[in-house]
């Protein structure tokens, strides 16, 4: 009965929405026209009313038009990627108020990674979403996983309560290229993923999230599935020497736990500098039905960055981070995280203006490391037996790249190179037969992978369609030192062939067609080729995925390819709403899935309570096909509802079934149209608030509704899911430029429920519940 009335409201309140909007401002323009110092026009300005974030941009006679409200000031920001960022004040006391020529200096403010389509087309073709730092701030959020899930069609696995490892349409792991800063990558050394790469970024630390869907946007690495970027310093010049503090604090009720954070910030016409630390503890919460779920946690992390002006066209930023986790709790996996020590560190140089044609050079470097111990001591059976995992990992790397001008055409050329390495042992005491040795098993045997790419990438705007062709090749190599497979009465038998080498080629064009000045089309089509992971090639009989199987890698997978399609339409701000609806559909070949065909002979599993083992192998195609829809009322009015609903849709038309009896697989039959495994179900979120007290209170309501998942993978042994619907409060209130605070209640009516992807508790058959009624407040101080 609450779920229902919940709905009605919902309704009732989104029938209102435009009649109460309408009342709540009259609306005005400001219109004028923007200039270099040579009085030339400059077209593809960027300008924003700071207070609502709504925009314009310039033409190629460099003139505007800018919704705003009428009879009070705007606050405006014009922003170009070459010229000098500039502010005013304008009263708009007229239905129409012109304002003088706005006077543009060239500058090389904030080069940290600018994107060229933003100065060269009117909108981007590429399907991309950007969580900015409002959002970030106005979240109770201890990962930047879980943070991705305010995108459609974004979603998280989960082992612990305290990481989420992202899901964008039902592709995950190494089918996504995550990366920090434009260009860094980190390597979880976990096999089983206990450790991702968001793992090891502070959400306190984030500038942006920028998600770009499907294999389209290439320049930025290998993309199979699509590219997750994390900004965490851009390095910012001003006239005169500026410094902020930022203080963060902030405690909750249920997964009781504090936080806080510190950032020191400065800039002057040569030097920018950033300095963070931040701090979080949680402990265990409790489900909805008042069951305790382990959750505990402690984090911190340390970092500083810097940026140089070295010359009126060169830029150079040094950054390094440093994170530390301990005691990190993951129910659903036969280990907990006891340290992880992550470093990280890069090197970006850009120089821009270098002649007409070649408009930038870019140059950035990065090394990260991590050292990852876990252990099962917080488990029933380590009584019998103590287990101790260290492993270590690192990732180098650099890329170069051009920006050329050829008349009205833009490339993006260049070259990036990875190497990856893994390292690592677990140490098994057998506690009850003392006087045994301990055994010590090999959990990555020195692997390395490494990948060179080359990429090109052309710009065609036009006054109605604007282009983005693009494509790279990669070369990616691979070995390791022998790999167990399994026992026999000899000795071990070992897979001594792991080399490997690939040449790949991924492709994609996209565009998007102007209809008018408010709507638009657009779509894309393209091809991304990835080589396998080193989970997938050289993994050595362990339980990691969501059956309960061990696996064993295999150094001779073949490549898996995905051809995906978009097509979609967006209606840009109206007086009553922005709307974005797309559909896409994937086509998944040499799918790498765990098999029971090809196995060695004689081989058995090494871990106790598994069904038997499965061994990496490319499959036949399978696809994908969902939509999303996005909706949101203009951001000038008070009155603010957004609303969201997405969905994926995932099959493989030839797969096996295992039949489980007494613990083990009795018979593999051959099935058809069976589901892909870890999907996502059927969710819509709607958000409604009211701005009051000249826009610096603004109280909201948040429901999430999902479906049941019913479509559900046999050959992966996964089970059907309920649906549920959440109802969250929340609280923003900005008391000045200097003090904000963050308050709300999560899961309002106290609900038992979980996620499709959450995995379930190990040893039982009882789901990972999220948690109960949460309350909680954050404070924001800045100078």
């Amino acid at each position: 009965m609450k779920k229902i009335s919940i709905c009605l409201l919902f309704s009732v309140i989104i029938l209102i929405s435009g009649t109460v909007a309408a009342q709540q401002a009259k609306a005005g323009f400001i219109k004028g026209r923007v200039i270099d110092a040579e009085g030339k026009a400059i077209p593809w300005v960027q300008i924003v009313d700071a207070k609502t974030a709504s925009g314009a941009t310039t033409d190629l006679e460099g003139r505007y038009l800018l919704k705003v409200t009428q009879n009070q000031y705007v606050d405006l920001i014009f922003e170009h990627l070459t010229y000098q960022r500039y502010s005013t004040s304008i009263e708009v006391s007229d239905s129409v108020t012109t304002i003088p020529d706005v006077v543009l200096m060239h500058n090389n403010q904030s080069l940290g990674e600018v994107e060229i389509i933003a100065v060269s087309i009117k909108e981007n073709p590429l399907n991309s979403y950007t969580i900015d730092k409002e959002q970030i701030e106005e979240r109770n959020i201890n990962d930047p996983g879980n943070l991705m899930s305010l995108i459609p069609n974004v979603a998280t696995v989960k082992k612990s309560p305290n990481v989420g490892d992202p899901v964008v349409r039902g592709l995950k792991y190494s089918q996504l290229n995550v990366q920090l800063n434009a260009a860094a990558k980190i390597e979880g050394a976990c096999p089983n993923r206990m450790d991702p790469v968001t793992a090891h970024i502070d959400p306190d630390d984030i500038r942006n999230i920028r998600i770009y869907k499907g294999p389209y946007a290439l320049k930025y690495g290998v993309n199979f599935g699509g590219i997750i970027k994390i900004q965490t310093f851009q390095p910012e010049f001003t006239k005169t020497y500026k410094s902020h503090l930022r203080l963060i604090t902030g405690m909750q009720s249920n997964h009781e736990g504090l936080r806080g954070g510190l950032k020191i910030s400065g800039s002057n016409s040569w030097l920018s500098y950033q300095l963070t630390g931040n701090y979080k503890k949680y402990g265990d919460y409790k489900a909805g039905n008042g069951d305790v779920i382990q959750a505990g946690m402690e984090k911190q992390n340390m970092g500083v960055a810097l940026g140089f002006k070295a010359h009126e066209k060169h830029i150079v930023s040094v950054y390094y981070d440093q994170s530390n986790g301990k005691n990190i709790d993951f129910p659903a996996l036969p280990m907990d995280e006891r340290n992880d020590l992550t470093r990280i560190a890069g090197l970006n140089y850009i120089i821009t203006n270098i002649t007409p044609t070649l408009t930038q050079l870019k140059a950035r470097a990065w090394y990260t490391d991590v050292d990852h111990e876990m252990d099962n001591k917080n488990r029933p059976f380590s009584d019998t037996v103590v287990a101790v995992s260290k492993l270590n990992t690192h990732n180098t790397g650099a890329k170069l790249g051009a920006l050329l001008k050829v008349g009205k055409l833009n490339f993006d050329v260049g070259a990036d190179y990875e190497s990856v390495f893994k390292t690592g042992d677990r140490n098994k005491n057998l506690i009850m037969q003392p006087m045994l040795p301990v055994i010590s098993e090999s959990l990555w045997d020195n692997a390395r992978i490494n990948n060179l790419g080359i990429h090109v990438e052309a710009i065609i705007p036009s006054r109605k369609a604007d282009w983005v062709l693009a494509a790279r090749v990669d070369v990616n190599q691979a070995e390791s030192d022998p790999i167990f497979q399994y026992k026999t009465s000899d000795g071990k038998v070992m897979e001594t062939d792991t080399k490997s080498q690939f040449t790949n080629f991924s492709y994609s064009a996209s565009m998007v067609y102007h209809l008018n000045d408010k709507n638009d089309l657009f779509v894309s089509l393209g091809s991304g080729t990835r080589s396998p992971d080193m989970t997938e090639r050289f993994v050595s009989l362990l339980p990691i995925a969501y059956d309960n199987f061990d696996y064993l890698g295999n150094p001779k997978l073949k490549p898996e390819t995905n051809t995906e399609f978009d097509l979609g339409y967006r209606l840009k701000q109206s007086r009553w709403m922005s709307l974005e609806a797309n559909v896409f559909f994937s086509y998944l070949t040499n799918t790498i899935v765990g098999t029971m065909e090809n196995l060695p002979p004689n081989i058995n599993p090494r871990t106790k309570g598994v069904f038997g083992v499965k061994r990496f192998e490319n499959s036949s195609p399978v696809y994908l096909t969902g939509f999303e829809l996005s909706l949101a009322s203009p951001a000038h009015y008070n009155l603010q509802v957004l609303l969201n609903a997405s969905y994926t849709y995932g099959m493989a038309p030839e797969s096996f079934e295992y039949v489980i009896k007494n613990n083990s697989v009795d018979e593999v039959l051959e099935i058809q149209n069976d589901a892909l495994a870890e999907i996502p179900p059927l969710e819509m979120n709607m958000k409604v608030s009211y701005k009051f007290l000249q826009q610096r209170l603004e109280p909201s309501l948040s429901l999430r509704v999902v479906a049941a998942q019913h479509h559900i993978s046999k050959s992966y042994v996964e089970q059907e899911t309920p649906g549920f619907a959440l109802l969250n409060m929340g609280l923003k209130y900005l008391y000045n430029s200097n003090l904000s605070v963050y308050a709300g209640i999560n899961n309002l009516f106290d609900q038992l429920y979980y996620e499709h992807l959450n995995r379930r508790i190990l040893g039982s058959k009882s789901p990972l519940y999220e948690p109960g009624r949460l309350f909680y407040v954050n404070v924001i101080i800045k100078f």
